[in-house]
């Protein structure tokens, strides 16, 4: 289920990212289609941001996913106490949400850039009316 949560995410986070991409591009295009000089924004500090930490939201969820099976064989297997193992699978549980929680604050992060990108976008898109 969590394998399925972090694709699911990864696709939602890779999409946004897309659309800042296209409005990189678009409000270039509109500012060229006006003889205008062509200036962008630079990247927001919220976007670097949303990069790392969904970086680390992704690995930490796969991490607890891999050893959430790792220690379930175990206890199947018998290697380990079953009150150990409980205890394992509990603190890989909390793992796993904690990995779903960073993930939907990068989610956050780049939803912020994306309004800043529109912010800009809408400020120079007046600035080239203005100098027409």
């Amino acid at each position: 289920m969590f394998f399925g949560f972090a694709s699911v995410f990864a696709a939602i986070s890779f999409a946004i990212a897309k659309i800042l991409g296209e409005f990189r591009v678009g409000g270039g295009s509109v500012q060229q289609a006006a003889n205008a000089d062509v200036k962008t924004l630079r990247m927001p500090t919220t976007a670097k941001v949303f990069i790392g930490i969904m970086a680390m939201a992704m690995m930490i969820i796969l991490a607890a996913v891999v050893l959430h099976v790792v220690a379930g064989v175990t206890i199947a297997a018998g290697g380990v106490s079953a009150l150990q193992g409980e205890q394992w699978t509990i603190w890989l549980e909390a793992a796993r949400r904690f990995g779903v929680q960073l993930y939907l604050f990068s989610i956050l992060l780049v939803l912020a850039s994306i309004i800043q990108v529109i912010r800009y976008q809408s400020f120079r898109i007046r600035q080239v009316a203005e100098t027409s």
